[in-house]
């Protein structure tokens, strides 16, 4: 997950706010409409960077990199809808385990895509 991300020209602490509603013991209304709205956002977002992955023409580095911006919005936008699916310490306990999968599963799946192209 991003540290940060921008939207219309202006940084979010994106891992700042999601560490605090994982956190929180119990979620409130304004809460709820704070993590709907980063859902939406991070989204569009990454379905733009989908796209550029898509239709430009880049290097290795180029796509790796915004690969991994995508990859990081997605789980960001997976970590934001299971904050209110469970209780706040279950929630923290759920998360690091997330997390770890996410970076084994990443490693997997680079090195699957560097395979394809060398082939």
């Amino acid at each position: 997950m991003p540290d940060e991300v921008e939207f219309n020209g202006k940084m979010f602490p994106l891992h700042e706010i999601t560490w605090e509603l994982i956190n929180k013991p119990d979620l409130n209304d304004e809460d709820k409409e704070q993590i709907e709205h980063c859902i939406v956002s991070l989204s569009k977002k990454a379905r733009s960077f989908e796209s550029v992955l898509e239709t430009e023409t880049m290097t290795f580095e180029e796509a790796k990199g915004i690969f991994d911006k995508t990859a990081g919005l997605l789980r960001a936008v997976m970590d934001l809808k299971e904050i209110d699916e469970l209780p706040g310490p279950e929630r923290m306990t759920k998360f690091k385990e997330d997390a770890m999968k996410c970076t084994v599963k990443d490693v997997k799946g680079w090195m699957k895509f560097r395979a394809e192209l060398a082939e």
